[in-house]
């Protein structure tokens, strides 16, 4: 080493300066232009642990890949894209994206857009993938969620659909009673009937209106460049802290077994969100004095969450449509326990912005099973420096 490197301060500005120039240039090439000063190209393609340690810490989901296509950095958003999978790319059509990138004239982008299969359901994401040859036969690819920009849009016309479609029971119920108030005004029980109602209504509206935000918030939030190390267990306890008043009131035990130490790469308030809801739609379901199981497990390449009530259970044409906006098995209980039908639909869409799979098994008269699975390819272990 240099002996003006020994120097604590003057190394840390030599660190700096460098990630910064490891920013300027993968700034350059995304946006389609020749990286500049041929000599960096060079110093970056014999010696990239530089240029991996600044692309890797931008919230952009970048893969730098070796003459083997062997994964040699990349950053959190890639793997929850589900791009990577053992250290390869997880994709046939991103590999010979990559080998056609290698043929290219150094430092000249290729774009190109696909739409992939990814995650444990049927969902397939549209992306736009840049890929630029670095010599040495590196390569590194930048991708773009294309799905962000089309779930906005849907999430617009969803929003002015769901406030046109569910506010107006409530706020018609509002104005009656107010009405019937007025006209009750020397009749005391009377008005105290009125008066409960009224409150009773007023909070719908208010749950109602917290959920369709919530709703529109999840399908507009962009996982990419919002993704860390999340603990599972962790997550399941935050959501119980949240619900564990709902479920006393009503006598009932939340109980956890399983794994205590599972790991992926997500939305950690995504997560709990998601953890919530589907706690809250136990509870709400469930028969006093009775338990709430949720056990945590992974097998092979997939981690799962199984939330087990012991309630009425849901029939086999119902089961179906349990995930749809505002549906209702029963609307009379779930207008007495105060749900607004959208629990069960904000859980999925978290889910499936996870690539996962979320699903329900029950039984009349028994109770429920509602079961989400995320794909290992997410995990921290298969990042590099993970867990082995």
């Amino acid at each position: 080493m240099p002996a003006f490197l020994e120097h604590p301060a003057i190394a840390l500005i030599a660190f700096l300066v460098g990630a910064a120039f490891g920013i300027i240039i993968f700034r350059r090439f995304t946006r389609g232009n020749a990286l500049p000063w041929g000599w960096a190209t060079e110093n970056v393609s014999e010696s990239p642990e530089l240029l991996i340690r600044s692309l890797i810490s931008l919230g952009e989901a970048v893969i730098v890949l070796d003459s083997r296509n062997h994964v040699i950095g990349a950053s959190p958003s890639a793997y929850t894209l589900g791009l990577i999978k053992k250290q390869r790319l997880a994709h046939k059509k991103l590999i010979e994206f990559a080998d056609k990138a290698r043929q290219t004239k150094r430092d000249r982008v290729r774009i190109k857009s696909f739409t992939l299969k990814q995650g444990l359901g049927d969902t397939r994401s549209s992306i736009q993938a840049h890929a630029v040859n670095i010599g040495s036969e590196f390569v590194v690819l930048r991708i773009e969620d294309l799905n962000e920009a089309l779930s906005l849009d849907r999430t617009r016309r969803d929003f002015v659909a769901n406030i046109s479609h569910e506010l107006k029971t409530p706020i018609g119920a509002i104005s009656l009673l107010a009405e019937a108030i007025q006209s009750a005004l020397e009749e005391p029980e009377q008005l105290k009937s009125f008066a409960r109602s009224l409150e009773m209504e007023a909070s719908r509206l208010t749950a109602l209106v917290q959920d369709i935000i919530q709703l529109t918030k999840v399908q507009a939030t962009e996982i990419v460049g919002n993704t860390q190390d999340v603990d599972l267990f962790t997550v399941i306890r935050e959501a119980i802290s949240q619900v564990v008043i709902m479920a006393e009131k009503k006598g009932i035990r939340i109980q956890t077994s399983g794994e205590t130490s599972v790991h992926i790469f997500g939305d950690q308030e995504l997560l709990t969100t998601l953890m919530k809801n589907l706690l809250e739609n136990a509870v709400i379901y469930s028969d006093e004095y009775t338990n709430v199981n949720v056990s945590l497990s992974q097998e092979g390449d997939v981690a799962e969450i199984a939330v087990t009530d012991h309630g009425a259970g849901i029939s086999k044409e119902n089961q179906e449509r349990i995930f749809e906006r505002f549906y209702r098995i029963d609307p009379s209980r779930s207008r007495a326990t105060g749900g607004t039908g959208l629990g069960l639909s904000i859980a999925k869409h978290i889910t499936n912005k996870h690539l996962g799979d979320l699903t329900v098994s029950s039984v009349v008269g028994e109770g429920s099973t509602f079961t989400v699975r995320l794909p290992k390819s997410l995990a921290s272990d298969d990042a590099p420096g993970g867990t082995e």
